[in-house]
């Protein structure tokens, strides 16, 4: 398996015939008093994610490294990484391979995703020719720049930045112990899966 800070990568792109749900979770503890003050907390420092999307394999040999992956972690025992699989950053400038610091378009990330613990720190950049490279953003100059933690590794034109797909790399666990598939023909199967990010533990990455 590919992985990324010995962590292994969930590279299985989904089916956009139905768009992945996306579900916040963010527990708050209250303590109500009437009459009088009221008190609210939470031990959650950061808004976890659930999605679900369908994925489908075009042979056999698809189907089943995709439940071998899932067998592998043990349904929700294990940890491992999964693109968002769209343009959550996009990237203004032509880079070289050698760069650090890349030029994004003015946008919500500094306003938001930079201020999160963990969230939108951990980037899946994919090429046009499906090259790809995940890289974790470590400061940000300017409004309009992130600094990486280490050489992106690749270069990008201009010509190929529309094409270029920069998107966030979540920390995650399955958020289920079975998974189902549907055979629609001999080599055409599909199934629905859920994940649970895990924002917290993505903290303690190096």
């Amino acid at each position: 398996m590919t992985t990324y800070k010995d962590y292994d990568l969930f590279l299985f792109e989904p089916d956009w015939i139905r768009t992945p749900s996306l579900s916040f979770q963010h527990p708050i503890d209250s303590l109500l008093n009437a009459p009088g003050k009221s008190y609210f907390d939470s031990s959650f420092l950061e808004t976890s994610l659930s999605i679900k999307a369908l994925f489908s394999s075009v042979s056999r040999s698809e189907a089943y490294d995709l439940l071998n992956f899932f067998d592998n972690k043990l349904g929700r025992y294990d940890v491992f990484w999964i693109p968002s699989w769209q343009k959550d950053i996009i990237i203004s400038d032509a880079f070289s391979a050698s760069d650090l610091t890349l030029t994004i378009e003015k946008e919500l990330y500094g306003n938001i995703w930079y201020d999160s613990f963990s969230t939108g720190h951990f980037l899946f950049f994919k090429w046009p020719d499906g090259d790809f490279s995940c890289r974790k953003v470590v400061s940000m100059p300017s409004e309009t720049q992130i600094t990486l933690e280490e050489a992106i590794g690749k270069d990008c034109s201009t010509d190929d930045l529309n094409r270029l797909m920069v998107s966030f790399l979540f920390f995650v666990r399955f958020d289920q112990d079975e998974i189902e598939i549907e055979w629609r023909t001999e080599e055409f199967a599909s199934c629905e899966l859920s994940f649970k990010t895990l924002p917290l533990e993505a903290l303690t990455i190096e």
